[in-house]
């Protein structure tokens, strides 16, 4: 981990900044690690605004399924964005999502990364909204395909310029 959880700016992308930064769900950067162009763009779109993170939870995810011969470019990837930890606030808010919205579908994990992203004051970026239906979360998916990328809860400038 590169910045403390607790000592990591406040971004405010509820309003207080302008500039929001950005928590990459574990479904954006196994797509990234696939590389796929669209995917690959908008991340760097995305780093050009603001920073990138991950949940460590994610970073389990992707090594789960990883092959031997993926390490190098897996690791780099985990390298060039900050790694954030679950903490016990994040713990205890996750573990309250789960409880909430469990009749929705949402599993633990999807719930921590949830909590670590309101907390950490970040927009999460997946393409499983659906997971997500915490009214206080920002959500933004990618563009996949010849769909564009859309912002599912939050402000429309949590997105990038697009061409």
């Amino acid at each position: 981990m590169k910045i403390p959880y607790d000592a990591r700016p406040k971004s405010g992308c509820n309003g207080r900044s302008a500039v929001p930064d950005y928590l990459i769900d574990t479904n954006v950067l196994i797509e990234h690690l696939r590389g796929k162009p669209e995917v690959v763009d908008f991340l760097i779109a995305l780093e050009e605004r603001g920073s990138l993170y991950f949940s460590v939870l994610s970073e389990a995810e992707v090594y789960v399924g990883m092959q031997e011969d993926e390490r190098e470019q897996t690791e780099a990837l985990f390298d060039a964005l900050f790694g954030l930890p679950v903490t016990r606030e994040v713990a205890q808010l996750g573990g309250g999502y789960r409880q909430r919205y469990r009749h929705e579908g949402v599993g633990l994990i999807d719930a921590l990364i949830a909590a670590t992203a309101v907390l950490g004051d970040l927009v999460l970026v997946t393409y499983n909204h659906r997971h997500f239906p915490m009214p206080n979360l920002w959500v933004v998916c990618p563009p996949i395909r010849e769909r564009a990328a859309y912002a599912v809860r939050g402000e429309e400038d949590i997105l990038p310029a697009s061409d």
